[in-house]
């Protein structure tokens, strides 16, 4: 057996990403920051439906009463962000494989040498009943680099077993390789010499620290039921057409295979279905992509998080605006909701300094049960912060938006410019 206190502390800090390997948590994003440099990334564009849906099952906020509040602001006002996104970087894959798979071996594409391989067992519960896989002892674990002289044991610098994986606070039931810096990149193959169950399942993790090859994934942080998700993807250092697949995980934990497309610089995933039941949980967006760069073989796994809602209301056109001594009071907007519910609004209140530019006044919200018989709620203004800002009409509301607290997420956000009449 070689050394595992050589390893232990490289894969702690190289592994973390594939510790809840059931969940294919992603490169840390501290980490990420550091090896992917700066990218220039444009908005995403956004599709929504224009039907309204009731969402099904029970609202996280049911509260009736209504509350309101008002922030005072200063300065000149910026235009909202119009588009939540969030970017993942990766520099690693993950493969899901049989027991019969591995002792058949399969295909690995590694880029640079000194990179890390891990085998986590799994639990399979797809068959109703629990298949537990049995964890790899390092010893039964063979890599082979075809066409190569290099022997096997030339290829691992180290290794180690499930036992020492938990003392270095990875309890994952599984196994490592350390790549040794001799190893050069290329197609391996690993297989495990040790019978294992054909159906048990694994997951095989291959990380490639510090990687220039970096793949970047940015979508919305957010997306309407029926709606379809635009997307941005790149892969660092090249600019071949990538050839990704992709599957969505599901907040109860289903999954789905979606089609992609692209055009004018936007990936789409085109058929996700979402379940209209109101979940506080978040889906993800799996993507995987295989090619070449500088002539090595380059696999990269990255997904990303994204909360799936129903778009249940929208706002109409503002009401009117209650005056004293000709200052804004209160200003009401119209809902229309496919269902009852308990729906949050906001703004900034906006004026006209002596330059002719805007400055913002205020912050306000108002949150409030949304029904049939009550359609419409009042954003509080309070005359006297927009008397002492000094700033003119028109006064105007900006990044207007609505969101609904019963699942809680954000419906709409709007920064054209409403003034108060």
């Amino acid at each position: 057996m070689k050394n595992f206190k050589l390893l232990a502390l490289p894969v702690l800090t190289l592994s973390l990403s594939a510790a809840a390997a059931d969940n294919l948590i992603s490169l840390d994003p501290i980490e990420a920051r550091l090896t992917a440099g700066p990218i220039a990334l444009k908005p995403l564009p956004i599709s929504k439906p224009a039907e309204l849906t009731a969402p099904s099952g029970e609202a996280i906020n049911q509260r009736r009463e209504t509350v309101s509040f008002i922030t005072p602001l200063s300065g000149q006002y910026h235009a909202a962000v119009m588009a939540a996104e969030h970017t993942s970087v990766s520099d690693e894959y993950w493969r899901r494989v049989t027991g019969e798979e591995l002792n058949r071996g399969i295909g690995l594409n590694v880029s640079q040498s000194g990179s890390l391989i891990r085998l986590a067992a799994r639990v399979d519960n797809s068959s109703g009943a629990p298949v537990r896989a049995d964890s790899i002892a390092p010893a039964d674990i063979q890599l082979e680099l075809p066409g190569s002289k290099l022997q096997p044991q030339e290829l691992i610098r180290s290794q180690a077993d499930s036992q020492a994986l938990a003392t270095a606070g990875l309890a994952d039931n599984s196994s490592a390789l350390l790549m040794s810096r001799s190893a050069p990149p290329g197609q391996y193959k690993l297989k495990v010499k040790s019978i294992l169950n054909p159906n048990a399942q694994y997951l095989v993790n291959v990380k490639e620290k510090g990687s220039p090859y970096t793949l970047s994934l940015t979508t919305p942080t957010s997306l309407a039921t029926g709606a379809q998700m635009s997307f941005s993807l790149k892969l660092n250092k090249t600019s071949k057409a990538l050839k990704p697949s992709a599957f969505i995980r599901h907040g109860d934990g289903t999954e789905t295979k979606v089609a992609l497309s692209s055009a004018k610089g936007f990936w789409q995933a085109n058929n996700i279905q979402q379940s209209d039941e109101v979940t506080s949980g978040l889906s993800e967006l799996h993507i995987q992509v295989e090619t070449q760069v500088d002539g090595k073989p380059v696999t990269r796994s990255v997904k990303s998080a994204f909360k799936s809602y129903v778009n249940s209301a929208r706002l109409g056109a503002m009401g009117k605006t209650q005056w004293r001594k000709k200052l804004p009071e209160t200003v009401s907007f119209p809902i229309e909701v496919a269902d009852e519910g308990r729906f949050q609004l906001g703004a900034v209140l906006t004026g006209i300094g002596r330059n002719g530019r805007e400055f913002q006044i205020l912050k306000t919200e108002v949150a409030g049960w949304v029904s049939g018989k009550a359609q419409v709620l009042e954003l509080p203004l309070d005359a006297e912060l927009v008397r002492k800002s000094g700033l003119k009409p028109p006064y105007r509301l900006r990044a207007i938006e609505l969101k609904d607290q019963g699942q809680m997420a954000r419906l709409s956000l709007s920064d054209s410019p409403r003034s108060l009449r």
